[in-house]
C-alpha cells in the first residue's frame, strides 16, 4: 500500500486497563471497544514496508497491554519519529522497560490520578528515565480533579520530568468543555449531515482497518472505512458525505467541512 502521509497512527488495541470518565474515546457516545486485533508481526511488516512514513504513533486503548508490544517496537526499522501513548501504570512501565531504548523513540503519556498515585507515577517515569528513554507526561486539566494540574506539573519538574497541562475537552456535571474554534458545531446531541475533510491523521483500527476520521473508528462505523492494510494501493478520497457532523472527535481537527444549502 502506498500511505498518503509521512504519518501512521494504528490503534493496535483499544483495551485499556483504565476506564477514565473523562478519556478522548469516551467523546465519541457510541464508543466501541470491541475490535479484532492484528497480530504483531502483521503490524511490523505493514510497518517496515512504509517507505514514506516517517513517524508512527501508537495510541489505544493502552498499547502495552499487549503482550507483543515490546517485540512491535523493537522490530520497527528507523524511522524519525516512534511515538507511544501510555498511561504509565505500573504494568505498562514493566513492559516498556522491555523495549530497547532507541533515538527515535518517544514516549508520551498521561497522568490519570484516579487511577495511579502521583507518587507511582514519579517513580515509573524516573525508572523509564535512567533506562534511557525520552519521555513526557500531560496532566489534563479535568474539573472533577481534587488537585489542581499545576500542583502535578510543578512536582514533575522539580523531578526534572518533562510535563505540561493539556486542556480537557468534553462533558462534567452538565457543562460541555471544548475549543469552539476547533469544534465549531460540535454539540454531542444531534447528528447533521455535512461533506468534510479528512483530517491530517487516518487512523488504523486494531483489525487493519483504515478510517476516515477518529469517530467513525471508536464508533466502528462501516460507512467510515477507507480500506484495509492488506488492500492493494489505493488512493483516499480527501472528502467525505457524512452525517455525524456534531460528534466529531477532538483528534481530527484541524478540518474543514461544509453543511448543505
Amino acid at each position: 500500500m502506498i500511505w498518503h502521509s509521512d504519518t501512521l497512527i494504528p490503534f493496535i488495541t483499544l483495551r485499556c486497563d483504565f476506564h477514565c470518565e473523562y478519556c478522548i474515546t469516551r467523546f465519541s457516545p457510541d464508543y466501541d471497544f470491541f475490535h479484532t486485533e492484528l497480530p504483531g508481526q502483521d503490524w511490523i511488516s505493514f510497518i517496515n514496508a512504509q517507505d514514506n512514513v516517517k513517524d508512527v504513533i501508537f495510541n489505544g486503548g493502552e498499547p502495552t497491554l499487549r503482550s507483543d508490544f515490546p517485540d512491535i517496537i523493537n522490530s520497527l526499522r528507523p524511522l524519525r519519529l516512534i511515538a507511544i501513548g501510555t498511561n504509565y501504570s505500573c504494568l505498562a512501565t514493566k513492559a516498556l522497560l522491555k523495549i530497547t531504548p532507541r533515538d527515535d523513540l518517544f514516549i508520551d503519556g498521561t497522568f490519570h490520578p484516579q487511577f495511579i498515585s502521583h507518587q507511582s507515577i514519579s517513580h515509573n517515569l524516573l525508572l523509564l528515565k535512567y533506562a534511557g528513554f525520552a519521555v513526557r507526561v500531560h496532566v489534563l486539566d479535568y474539573p472533577g480533579f481534587k488537585t489542581s494540574p499545576s500542583s502535578f506539573i510543578h512536582d514533575f519538574h522539580l523531578q526534572g520530568i518533562d510535563a505540561f497541562i493539556q486542556r480537557y475537552e468534553g462533558f462534567y456535571q452538565g457543562n460541555f468543555y471544548y475549543d469552539n474554534s476547533k469544534l465549531p458545531h460540535c454539540s454531542l446531541s444531534s447528528k447533521t449531515f455535512c461533506n468534510c475533510t479528512r483530517s491530517i491523521y487516518t487512523p488504523i483500527s486494531p483489525c487493519g482497518d483504515i478510517y476516515f476520521c477518529h469517530y467513525l473508528m471508536y464508533s466502528k462505523s462501516f460507512d467510515g472505512i477507507l480500506g484495509n492494510i492488506f488492500d492493494p494501493p489505493r488512493s483516499f478520497p480527501s472528502f467525505l458525505d457524512c452525517r455525524h457532523l456534531g460528534y466529531c472527535n477532538p483528534c481530527d481537527w484541524p478540518r474543514s467541512f461544509s453543511l448543505p444549502a
